[in-house]
Parts: C-alpha cells; sequence; structure tokens
C-alpha cells in the first residue's frame, strides 16, 4: 500500500487516499460495502477522483483493527483481491 501511494503524483487524488486510510475508514469502517463469497468478511470503500473509481480493500478484526489489503482502481480490482487471499 506504501508503494503504491508513493506512486501517487496528483497531489489532491492523493491527500484523499490518505484521508480515507486514516480519517475515514477509522471513524466509521462499518460504512463500507461488505463483500460476500469469495471475499467474505471485505470491506471496500469507494473513491471517485476525476471520474474514474476507486476502492480500498480492508478488513476489520475484533471490532478495532483495521487491515489495509488493497488500493486500487475498480478496473480488475477483485481479480487483484482475490489473488492475495
Amino acid at each position: 500500500m506504501k508503494r503504491y501511494i508513493k506512486k501517487i503524483k496528483d497531489k489532491r487524488f492523493k491527500q484523499l487516499i490518505v484521508e480515507a486510510i486514516f480519517q475515514d475508514i477509522p471513524s466509521n469502517p462499518e460504512h463500507g460495502t461488505v463483500k460476500h463469497g469469495d471475499l467474505a468478511g471485505i470491506y471496500t470503500w469507494n473513491i471517485t477522483y476525476q471520474k474514474s473509481m476507486y476502492r480500498i480493500a480492508y478488513s476489520i478484526i475484533n471490532g478495532k483493527v483495521i487491515v489495509i489489503i488493497l488500493v486500487g482502481s475498480h478496473e480488475s480490482f477483485y481479480d487483484q483481491l482475490k489473488k492475495l487471499q
């Protein structure tokens, strides 16, 4: 995840990702969309920037610990996420 964020050149987009990871998700983790089937127990948080959809995948452990699994564009996001499982 750190590598992905470091590669982002657009400062506004980078700020949106950082805010989501360090403020929005921790303050209300259940607000994300919970996945079912192969990805059961994983939540996704959506960010739209310049008409493109980006997702942050994370899991909640014991109601508190949030583990960021993947950050990326919507295109092939779920295929990449399944490979990490």
